[in-house]
């Protein structure tokens, strides 16, 4: 234009514009090395800057139409350093060389990303673009001292996390194994929950105060089958699952790991209460059921040492043979047998019919009353 503006923009205004031509540079000397929907990003920026000024420039012409500044004008020194329209004319057109160096840098058919358009798939308006954030990255908060979400990981391990991870937040990730885990951490740091594939188990697990040891998990078996854990794997805790034969089965583990009590079918043996030494694999003690009644064993370092069942009571030597019994025969008389450690009859002793009882042992020969019942039956020459 040919002549002079009658308003006198602010120096805020000025800074403002100037602050803008700026960004522009900026965004041109970085547009080299970002993607094409970052060039997109600042081309958008550009032209909104452009529309900004343009309507800075009518502002002002229109302005310079009004008679009664016409003495202002006069008045104003040549020099005065106020932007006139020629300058915003000219700092326009340098936004403008910009947006077409920066046009110009995009590369032909949208360089392997889809531009969107008013029939493109997904139903977005025609304009909208696609924004593309190469990971790692963080999003402060408006301070811009705290983490509010931070994307990071690998291509094949990738990990979202929200919050801050030195204080309360969310993992949400992809494991080595390749099964998704989302890891709760409390507002100390440390983990508090997990879901998902964690130490080789899939399952929901409760981390201890420490954060590392597991206080609770609900996972499967080696068999596949649900167990609810309540305290670590390899200390005191409790074990609740599908056993082997597919029934019920609960462990109470020793604070070295080691099953101590099992309620349930052990492996082959009958459903009930075992109680295990040391070493967590030999039975010492059980309490268990079958169709013949209930019985309970005792035994001595994975041996059978007692028996007890419906019908008898009895004790095992370190060979395994019976020793002795103390029972019943038929449920309706008394019966004992006292035998040698390799099993052998010794001593029985028992009742041959209501009211008429013997006693055997061995070597033995037969003594009768005078009405012909036996009375006692003795080892060597007899009576």
């Amino acid at each position: 234009m040919s002549f002079r503006l009658l308003t006198i923009p602010s120096r805020s205004t000025v800074a403002i514009a100037c602050s803008l031509v700026m960004l522009a540079i900026f965004f041109a000397e970085s547009a080299s090395s970002q993607g094409t929907s970052a060039i997109n990003q600042q081309i958008g920026v550009l032209q909104q800057q452009l529309s900004a000024l343009d309507r800075r420039v009518k502002t002002l012409e229109e302005a310079a139409s009004a008679a009664a500044a016409a003495d202002q004008v006069k008045a104003e020194p040549a020099n005065g350093g106020k932007p006139n329209t020629a300058t915003l004319e000219n700092r326009i057109a340098q936004l403008e060389a910009e947006v077409h160096s920066l046009q110009s840098q995009e590369p032909a058919g949208g360089g392997g990303e889809s531009q969107p358009t008013k029939t493109q798939a997904g139903g977005r308006p025609a304009g909208s673009q696609v924004l593309t954030v190469r990971a790692p990255f963080k999003v402060m908060d408006a301070s811009g001292r705290k983490v509010i979400l931070e994307v990071g990981g690998s291509a094949n391990n990738p990990t979202l996390t929200l919050g801050d991870p030195a204080a309360g937040s969310v993992l949400v990730g992809i494991g080595s194994s390749g099964s998704g885990a989302v890891i709760v951490h409390r507002s100390d740091g440390q983990k508090g929950a997990a879901l998902g594939t964690y130490q080789g188990g899939m399952g929901v697990h409760v981390f201890a105060s420490d954060g590392q040891a597991i206080a609770g998990s609900l996972t499967l078996n080696d068999e596949k089958q649900g167990q609810l854990q309540v305290g670590p794997a390899d200390q005191g805790s409790v074990k609740i699952s599908v056993g082997q034969a597919g029934a019920g089965y609960v462990a109470v583990h020793t604070t070295t790991g080691k099953t101590g009590v099992g309620l349930g079918v052990f492996p082959n043996a009958p459903i009930g209460v075992y109680v295990l030494n040391s070493d967590g694999v030999h039975i010492e003690a059980s309490m268990t059921a079958s169709q013949e009644g209930g019985s309970f064993k005792l035994n001595t370092n994975g041996k059978q040492a007692v028996q007890i069942d419906k019908s008898s009571m009895v004790f095992y030597g370190d060979g395994g043979s019976p020793l002795s019994l103390f029972g019943t025969k038929d449920r309706a008389k008394g019966y004992m047998e006292l035998n040698d450690s390799g099993g052998t009859k010794m001593v029985e002793a028992g009742m041959l019919k209501a009211g008429v009882g013997y006693v055997l042992a061995t070597p033995y020969r037969s003594s009768v009353d005078i009405n012909g019942n036996p009375s006692v039956l003795m080892g060597g020459a007899g009576r």
